[in-house]
């Protein structure tokens, strides 16, 4: 994600299907820094790995006996990731570019796509890119 305007948004583009259908690949993604203790269920984050940041949907701290808070994540159509520390900070994503307009992410209301027959996929893609124009 790249830093730029006065605002401290932060840019990305989308590259992979694990946020599918909420976002798209190539969909440019608006960010914020947040707190990481003041996360909401269901806020998109940008999380950062060895391969470069990617975006998934917060779904709750937890906190083992003895271990410090945990943030679990989940991409919509891939299923949950593994537990990592809380963050002091990370970037929120707020807005995606989608038509020449800003629009809010769309909440999670798609079943993962494990759920999802592969027959129904190709239907369901462009019936929620319909729905999304």
């Amino acid at each position: 994600m790249k830093r730029t305007g006065r605002a401290g948004f932060a840019y990305g583009r989308v590259q992979g299907l694990s946020m599918f259908p909420a976002l798209l690949p190539g969909d440019l993604v608006r960010a914020v820094r947040r707190s990481g203790n003041s996360l909401a269920p269901g806020q998109v984050v940008v999380l950062e790995e060895d391969l470069g940041p990617f975006l998934h949907r917060f779904v709750r701290y937890a906190r083992p006996r003895g271990l410090g808070a945990l943030l679990l994540t989940a991409g919509d159509g891939s299923g949950p990731d593994d537990p990592r520390p809380v963050p002091e900070r990370v970037l929120v994503a707020v807005e995606v570019l989608r038509r020449g307009r800003w629009r809010r992410i769309p909440p999670r209301w798609w079943p993962p796509a494990q759920v999802v027959p592969p027959l129904l996929l190709g239907p369901a893609s462009r019936l929620l890119g319909w729905l999304f124009r």
